[in-house]
């Protein structure tokens, strides 16, 4: 990379960043652009991100205008508050990456901003009666792949899909930015669709309530003891609760990483894993991936928090050693998350066991609760 004066670099990138913190929506925006990191690098033409870092090349940073700048700035955070990373699945990334530009031109249009590539309908397409990313991607998949006779202006950089972790990090970036502009009282900031963005990928699928119903009623059974202080109470001693046997002291969540689960299947994993120790809190919660083998065990006590789960493995599929854990430790309840793209678990495990099928709908198990859930890629 050539020469540059990285310290004027920096100062004038500040004097850009700065101008976030002026708009209506800076009670989203300027949260959301400082959980990002900034590099300067000339292995991108002009500026990309993987949703956590915003790479940008120093001599298209120095020949745009300072509106360019701006604009440059704002499309980016674009493809990051969309999620359009996590959204593309199997689409033709380069139509997928014109789609998302019109998009978020349109976005930041209606938000008040100044872009200048989208002027006079270059950028925004308003031939296309279409608002959502996947919809403006099957239009333009049917009508040239995005070639409407318009110069490609759709966007001054592009976007980088990738790993889990950075997906996931992208997630609880926005997830955080959301949440400041609610608890600043600038709710009015969040653009338009966020949040129902985010619902696809935090929410649950699974009535979680209906399928514990058999250990729910046993969750609300307690005792209390004198014998160990309730660390709730810090100015008097009361007592603090012991479980009933039989509630649901003991949850194991065993997940399938081979290599036919898809990034999209971890995020959603992540999510019902997630809305489980949020909501129910079990007293020990285990989690144990597993291909043709368990590859990790981790452990959550009660007081423990849940963000996320870094996947490792990815090979075949086999039920036999997790088989034999739910055997030896003889959870309150088991639940096995996989495509059961291999063969039934043999017979023995006592616990109750629930199954999750993901794009499966023919799948079969001889014992326990099956549950099918369709995740689209």
């Amino acid at each position: 990379m050539a020469p540059y004066d990285y310290t004027k670099l920096d100062r004038e990138l500040d004097r850009v960043k700065s101008q976030l913190f002026m708009g209506n929506n800076a009670g989203f925006l300027g949260p959301l652009m400082c959980s990002l990191d900034f590099i300067w690098t000339d292995t991108t033409e002009t500026c990309e991100t993987d949703g956590v870092q915003i790479r940008w090349n120093p001599e298209d940073f120095l020949g745009c205008t300072f509106a360019g700048r701006v604009s440059s700035l704002l499309h980016e955070l674009g493809h990051v508050y969309r999620l359009h990373m996590l959204r593309q699945g199997n689409r033709c990334p380069d139509v997928w990456n014109i789609a998302c530009d019109i998009c978020i031109n349109r976005d930041l249009i209606k938000m008040g901003y100044k872009l200048e590539w989208a002027q006079e309908g270059i950028g925004v397409h308003p031939e296309i009666p279409f608002e959502l990313e996947e919809e403006i991607y099957d239009y333009l998949q049917k009508n040239g792949g995005g070639n409407q006779g318009q110069p490609h202006q759709h966007a001054c950089g592009g976007m980088v899909i990738g790993s889990q972790p950075t997906q996931q990090a992208m997630i609880n970036n926005v997830v955080r930015a959301t949440h400041s502009a609610h608890i600043t009282n600038q709710a009015g900031s969040i653009p338009g669709g966020v949040e129902l963005i985010l619902d696809k990928f935090l929410k649950p699928k699974l009535p979680w309530e209906n399928i514990f119903y058999r250990w729910f009623n046993d969750l609300l059974e307690e005792e209390f003891t004198w014998k160990k202080r309730n660390r709730r109470y810090e100015d008097i001693y009361m007592p603090s609760r012991i479980t009933e046997e039989g509630r649901l002291e003991h949850l194991v969540y065993y997940f399938d990483v081979s290599g036919s689960v898809t990034d999209n299947i971890v995020l959603r994993f992540n999510s019902e894993v997630k809305y489980i120790k949020d909501t129910f809190n079990p007293v020990k919660l285990t989690l144990v991936l597993f291909d043709t083998a368990i590859q990790q065990i981790y452990e959550y006590s009660e007081n423990d928090r849940f963000d996320k789960l870094r996947v490792t493995g990815r090979g075949g599929t086999c039920f036999a050693e997790i088989r034999q854990h739910m055997i030896d430790e003889q959870p309150t309840a088991a639940i096995v998350f996989s495509d059961l793209f291999c063969t039934e678990m043999a017979e023995g495990p006592t616990c109750p066991i629930v199954w999750i099928t993901v794009n499966n709908p023919t799948a079969q198990v001889k014992t326990g609760q099956l549950i099918h859930l369709t995740e689209r890629e």
